[in-house]
């Protein structure tokens, strides 16, 4: 893997520091819910109600709902 370099002296422009923020935001964002989905499939508990689910879904026995709502009932 290749190191790079930046130059210091672009984050002095407002815009491009910015973005550079907002881009940083966003990615520590998207490793949180990278993070919360691995824990997620490393419970057991979980995974059995996971697979509950999915009978279910065949079943066509599914309530439906947002993903944040499923996170805050299961937590």
């Amino acid at each position: 893997m290749e190191t790079a370099t930046i130059n210091p002296e672009l984050l002095r422009n407002k815009e491009i520091a910015e973005e550079a923020i907002s881009k940083l935001i966003n990615t520590k964002r998207e490793l949180d819910d990278f993070i919360d989905t691995l824990k997620l499939l490393s419970d057991s508990g979980f995974r059995k109600e996971l697979d509950k689910g999915i009978r279910e879904y065949k079943k066509g026995e599914v309530i439906r709902g947002s993903v944040e709502e499923l996170r805050k009932e299961i937590a």
